[in-house]
């Protein structure tokens, strides 16, 4: 009889755990219904599509307010204070899939620990964290910037996989 040698799975967050295109997309349409400014070059829907595209690319989030301001001028007057924004707003348009939550509290209750090694800033990965629940549904979270290096430098893994008291051969790690 073959046993499931699997003990442990560590899951990447954004576009794994959680769709980061339909919260880029809630995140635009938060901002075209409050932005209180002139007129958008574009229509809502336009608008929207073309910002929430960002969301496949992981550009930098200057880059992407420097674009909304191409089709918006005057959206915003700094675009460090949006990024400042994006980040503090980001965590509330993020939304965990039922399905989601299920499959993660399955696997606590089989006893595989459960990781979460996600590359971004501390406020808006831990607020994704946070604000879904996983954070609460995993044995332990590693957020790049907070550790000091990113996926897909090794360190980080090990480091989740001693936080989780697992070893590479007995965990699979699932990611975009």
């Amino acid at each position: 009889m073959i046993t499931n040698p699997t003990e442990a799975v560590i899951f990447d967050l954004d576009n794994t755990l959680v769709n980061r295109y339909e919260a880029f997309v809630r995140l635009f349409e938060h901002w075209y219904d409050t932005l209180l400014v002139g007129g958008c070059h574009a229509d809502r829907d336009t608008f929207i599509i073309r910002m929430a595209k960002h969301a496949d690319y992981y550009e930098p989030l200057a880059d992407i307010y420097l674009d909304m301001l191409k089709i918006w001028p005057g959206s915003i007057s700094n675009v460090g204070e949006a990024v400042e924004a994006h980040s503090n707003l980001m965590p509330e348009m993020v939304k965990l899939n039922p399905r989601t939550e299920q499959m993660l509290r399955r696997f606590r209750a089989e006893a595989i620990q459960v990781g979460v090694v996600t590359n971004g800033g501390t406020t808006a990965q831990w607020g994704k964290l946070r604000n879904t629940g996983i954070a609460d549904l995993v044995t332990a979270c590693v957020v790049s910037e907070d550790f000091g290096a990113r996926k897909p430098d090794p360190s980080i893994f090990v480091h989740a996989l001693e936080l989780i008291g697992a070893s590479p051969e007995s965990t699979l790690f699932v990611g975009d």
